[in-house]
Formats: structure tokens, C-alpha cells, sequence
């Protein structure tokens, strides 16, 4: 939503959701899960077996390689946010929204679905990194790195507006919503910057 190429804006709130755990998480036979904190505004519970599924159901609609997807489990990326990582996808539970966001959360972050996160990682980042099209993030200034790093991430929920299939009309406006409130937050403006933008062909 997830961390450096992923969803979540970091926005606080002074109440947690219902489904927030405070103590780790055990698997039979296997180590603690560490899970990702993310202030109440996405998932921060283990992934099912069904939703795993669904998933990759998607993922392969977006002809994405299901052999670089790496859903994190105890001890394997578990302390990761969804988000690419070079050319895979590494997936763990901030996919999702919370089930009960807390009060004062709900950000356009939140409101993002699994299928419209999953479009924002793939048509948003993957494919304009192919395309070479992404925004460099290192190396730089910092103002620089915080103009770049709004554009990315708005021209990705852009991308997955626009050309993401199966998604509907909500999940759509919510990343148009995201978009701008990613380029507000560095003092940015959709119509000011949108010809620098990856956004009129997928």
C-alpha cells in the first residue's frame, strides 16, 4: 500500500480498527509473524488461503508473472509493505483495507480495494518501469526525491484508474482521489504536472 512504491500515505489516527492485533500472530510450527503497522488504514491481519487466491486470480487478469509474486509468510518478507521490488511483487496483508478503519482514518489510502491496490503495484508501477517511464528516487536532492516520488505514485493510481480491467466505478474515483491527494501533499496540482505524466496509453 503499502511502503516505498506501495499505497499507504502514512496519515495517523488517534484510534486503531477493530481487527488490529496487538500481540504477534502465531502459524502452527512456525516462527511469529511480524506484522505490517499502518496506523489503522489498511489490513494488518495474515492473508487467507481464499484471498491468496484471489489474489493471483487477479494478478494473472493483469498478465502479471505469477512466478514474481512473493506473498510474505513468517520469517519471508513478512516485515515488507506490498509493493514491487525490482520485478516481483511482494504481497502481505496491507493489500487489503481494514475491515473496520478507526476513526479520523479514512484517507483516499483507505478506501483503496485489494484489486485496485493490485493495479496500482502492476498497470501503475510495473509497467511504466518496463516502459521506462517511472520517476528516478535516488541519488538526488531531497526536494527532488519528494516531487519525484508524488508523481510516481500519482501517475501509478492513475494508470490503474484508467487501464485496469474489472474494476468498478468506485475503485476507479478512489484512485483519481489518491492521485491528487499524493500531489497535494508536495504542494503539486494534477493540471500543472499531468504532461509529465505516463497516463495516456497503458
Amino acid at each position: 500500500m503499502l511502503g516505498t512504491s506501495g499505497m499507504v500515505l502514512g496519515v495517523s489516527s488517534v484510534f486503531k480498527p477493530k481487527l488490529h492485533i496487538d500481540t504477534p500472530v502465531k502459524y502452527e510450527g512456525a516462527v511469529d509473524f511480524r506484522q505490517i503497522l499502518s496506523d489503522g488504514q489498511r489490513n494488518e491481519l495474515p492473508l487467507t488461503d481464499n484471498q491468496k487466491i484471489e489474489i493471483k486470480s487477479y494478478l494473472n487478469k493483469l498478465d502479471f508473472p505469477e512466478e514474481n509474486i512473493l506473498i510474505a509468510q513468517p520469517g519471508y518478507y513478512d516485515t515488507w509493505n506490498t509493493g514491487m521490488m525490482y520485478n516481483r511483487l511482494v504481497i502481505n496483508t496491507d493489500v487489503l483495507p481494514a475491515a473496520a478503519p478507526g476513526i479520523g482514518t479514512l484517507s483516499a489510502n483507505t478506501r483503496i480495494s485489494l484489486n485496485a491496490t493490485l493495479a496500482h503495484e502492476i498497470v501503475g508501477h510495473y509497467e511504466t518501469s518496463i516502459a521506462g517511464r517511472s520517476f528516478p528516487l535516488y541519488d538526488l536532492p531531497p526536494e527532488v526525491i519528494k516531487r519525484n516520488y508524488a508523481l510516481d505514485e500519482a501517475q501509478a493510481s492513475i494508470r490503474a484508474a484508467r487501464f485496469a480491467p474489472e474494476l468498478n466505478s468506485t475503485e476507479r474515483y478512489a484512485l483519481l482521489r489518491d492521485a491528487i491527494v499524493r500531489l497535494r501533499n508536495a504542494d503539486l496540482r494534477v493540471r500543472d504536472v499531468k504532461g509529465e505524466l505516463f497516463i495516456d496509453q497503458r
